[in-house]
């Protein structure tokens, strides 16, 4: 009997049109600059793949005496810190592997919505997903988002596929060891076990046939899934001592000012009230990034769009989350309720907490939409007993309608990031990043600074990012080796001038800021224009205390300068 040859459908063509296309998109997206300077998580990132490249574990090697690190979890500067080792201070090549993983990330999303959705409607979710202006965005900066929605939808997949299996099946067996990778590479991942245990408990509840069998998963998962995070937990409450921590962050009153005090549960419930208005606006918006679009529309109808999108989307998560009660609804259920909770400060913070649930969010979408065009449609398919003539009718009219929001929203989402690829620009800085390859961009001022932001408040606080950094360098030669400086954002000054760097406290108590730098071994202050805390906490301390410092470097009409502690 001869070998016959698999025929391949439509799709598989398809998918390669969809790879080569993403692959470009992504490219276009790589340049050699440290742009996401206004936060320090990139530099921490980075700053924490160093140390484990260097042998020095996963430590503040910033900090004196190389603490154990208690906020950050694991996974992602473990991930960088070979190319790190291989090729220094490389941004291209880190960002080599975050776009690697949003590729990844595509592919899985593919895969898991194919097995529920028409495999139409998954390459509609995957193609929104990879032209999203959060998801590019993010994918350009040093950050662990990308990496986590990749480990989400892959865990996903196999959980949907397998997890129903015999429990000697072997894909089962090491399901509960993908959670660690979810939450290892951001804590919110721990919704992802929640979700697990949420539908292994429905299981046991509703097949008592199979209650036995379900048991011995649930043990499993609580042991190889949940049990590590229970370890890290205890780990990084040990080592803190008074480093920040996600449990001390999230049970501040306000992070940025200590005299606060612990946040009680009224705080909570105020902030949890801040927090639904300020996600019930920015989450429609997640669909709508085209930012032109409210000049060309008035002021209501925006706002009534934004309404309708809130609204299908919450239609379809509460209508899966009561009938289907699958690991993705009650993942995203928790995901948004941490959300709620979790101190967030503006609107861009929150645009970036939602980027790992943008699958899900145009997912749900679709879902809600299609309710309201064909519900018998909706509620049957995947059902026993198959679907009925006239809900066949119903879905195929439904499938006529869902042109229409796809549409929309593909046109949106390439009006927006159509200045950002396939263009000469992103051209020329491929070219320019390529001939880098080798360099230790950190090194080099130029490649940090945000030189290609058009946002206007980039562009006003470019001159003080400049003496910023300029005032970093400068603490390479202008200091010893065992000088330790106080400043802002510590991990970017440590990675430009290698000066051991701690952040100051943010407290308006002169008393205390003074006993920290006492009990720290400061010995000098790196002063800037750009953040509010050191114009709130200590630039009124350096001016009321003259006496206390030596100016040694200062950029004229500014606070930007370096200060010497008298001894």
């Amino acid at each position: 009997m001869g070998y016959r040859r698999k025929k391949r459908d439509w799709s598989w063509y398809l998918g390669i049109v969809f790879a080569v296309f993403f692959f470009l998109l992504f490219f276009q997206l790589i340049d050699d600059n440290f742009s996401y300077l206004k936060g320090g998580d990139n530099a921490s990132y980075i700053l924490l793949g160093k140390a484990l490249a260097s042998g020095f574990g996963f430590s503040d090697i910033n900090l004196p005496g190389n603490p154990p690190h208690t906020q950050y979890p694991p996974l992602f500067s473990l991930i960088l810190s070979p190319v790190i080792y291989l090729f220094g201070y490389n941004f291209m090549w880190m960002r080599l592997l975050v776009i690697g993983s949003a590729l990844a990330a595509l592919y899985f999303t593919y895969r898991y919505f194919s097995l529920r959705l028409s495999k139409v409607m998954a390459f509609v979710l995957v193609f929104l997903t990879g032209t999203s202006y959060f998801v590019l965005t993010l994918s350009t900066e040093i950050l662990p988002e990308l990496p986590y929605i990749f480990f989400t939808m892959l865990a996903l997949y196999l959980y949907d596929k397998y997890m129903d299996r015999a429990i000697q099946g072997r894909c089962t067996r090491y399901l509960p060891l993908l959670a660690p990778l979810i939450y290892f590479t951001k804590f919110i991942g721990i919704t992802f076990c929640f979700a697990v245990i949420c539908v292994l408990f429905l299981r046991i509840k509703s097949e008592a046939e199979e209650r036995a069998v379900y048991v011995k998963k649930l043990a499993g998962f609580l042991g190889l899934g949940v049990l590590p995070f229970v370890v890290w937990f205890a780990r990084n409450s040990l080592y803190s001592k008074g480093v920040s921590t996600y449990q001390s962050i999230m049970f501040q009153a306000d992070y940025y000012d200590t005299s606060m005090g612990s946040a009680g549960l009224g705080v909570i419930f105020e902030r949890a009230v801040d927090n639904i208005t300020m996600y019930f606006t920015v989450l429609p918006n997640v669909f709508v990034p085209y930012l032109k679009l409210k000049k060309f529309i008035p002021a209501h109808a925006f706002k009534a769009l934004l309404a309708v999108i809130l609204t299908l989307f919450l239609i379809g998560l509460i209508r899966d989350l009561l009938k289907k009660r699958e690991i993705k609804d009650f993942y995203t259920v928790s995901f948004l309720s941490i959300l709620m909770i979790w101190p967030t400060y503006s609107p861009g913070d929150a645009f970036r907490y939602l980027t790992p649930l943008v699958p899900l969010l145009y997912y749900y979408f679709f879902r809600g939409f299609e309710l309201i065009i064909s519900p018998r449609r909706f509620i049957n398919r995947g059902e026993a007993g198959g679907v009925s003539e006239s809900s066949a009718k119903q879905g195929g009219r439904a499938g006529l309608l869902l042109i229409f929001p796809v549409a929309l929203f593909i046109i949106l989402n390439f009006a927006q990031i159509s200045d950002r690829v396939f263009s000469p620009k992103a051209l020329k800085m491929i070219a320019r990043s390529s001939s880098l390859l080798s360099e230790n961009l950190f090194r080099r001022i130029d490649t940090i600074e945000l030189d290609i932001a058009t946002n206007e408040v980039f562009i006003q606080y470019m001159p003080h990012y400049h003496n910023y950094l300029a005032g970093a360098k400068l603490l390479q030669s202008a200091t010893k080796p065992d000088d330790i400086v106080m400043t802002r954002k510590p991990e970017v000054v440590f990675l430009l001038s290698g000066r051991r760097t701690v952040r100051f406290p943010f407290t308006s108590n002169e008393r205390a800021l003074f006993a920290f730098m006492e009990k720290s071994g400061v010995t000098h202050i790196l002063t800037e224009d750009c953040y509010n805390e050191t114009k709130r906490y200590v630039i009124p301390v350096t001016e009321k205390y003259k006496e206390k410092f030596d100016v040694w470097i200062t950029a004229e009409g500014s606070h930007s300068g370096i200060l010497k502690l008298k001894e």
